[in-house]
């Protein structure tokens, strides 16, 4: 049995919510400023799919881009089940979000892509960005996610400011650039608590006091 729930908050900060959610095939419509939260107690149709895409914050259509990729993972149907299928899901789901960047001629159009996949008793863990993804497992809770920024960069030259996107759904493919996802997965045990969550979360709370 799987037990799921999402929160969707818009914040304090910018008037739109650029966010966006695959919850089993179900996502949220384009504009939804105002706070959403659904809890379901059980699923029984597997692969059970969800993700998070956190619209490029301060760039023109990041909520666009959250929900397109939101809408074409909810409707994908040419299966999950391998490293070789989440990177062929993945290059889609860019083209699509580049696609409608180059109609609306945004000049950044893009969203992190952060999944769980969830069949018989493995999951398949994948994202492109800086969207968590998290493991609590007795009591500890794990970062199975791979963060895609400049952040070393930054230390390096010891600037402080907040790293941008190495990573992200919506860059033009015939550039040279290569997407490059992160996948893994593990075996599932029982009482396993999988947090997907974006960094206006993980921005103002620490692991320690999220695993709390």
């Amino acid at each position: 049995m799987i037990q799921a729930v999402y929160i969707s908050h818009q914040g304090n900060t910018r008037e739109k919510n650029e966010d966006n959610i695959c919850f089993n095939r179900k996502y949220l419509p384009l504009n939804h400023q105002f706070n959403c939260s659904k809890s379901v107690k059980e699923i029984d149709n597997v692969p059970a799919i969800f993700a998070v895409f956190d619209g490029i914050g301060g760039e023109c259509y990041g909520e666009v881009a959250s929900f397109i990729s939101a809408r074409e993972l909810s409707n994908w149907d040419k299966g999950i089940k391998s490293r070789k299928s989440i990177t062929t899901l993945v290059n889609y789901l860019n083209e699509c979000v580049y696609k409608e960047s180059d109609r609306l001629k945004a000049k950044t159009m893009g969203t992190t892509f952060s999944m769980v996949l969830l069949y018989k008793k493995t999951v398949w863990i994948s994202n492109l960005g800086d969207t968590h993804i998290y493991l609590y497992r007795d009591n500890r809770l794990t970062l199975l996610s791979e963060e895609h920024t400049d952040k070393e960069i930054l230390k390096v030259l010891k600037i402080n400011s907040k790293p941008r996107l190495t990573q992200y759904l919506g860059i033009n493919s015939k550039s040279g650039f290569v997407l490059e996802p992160y996948i893994i997965n593990k075996r599932i045990r029982k009482n396993d608590i999988f947090i997907i969550c974006s960094d206006g979360l993980t921005d103002e709370v620490t692991d320690k006091e999220l695993e709390i």
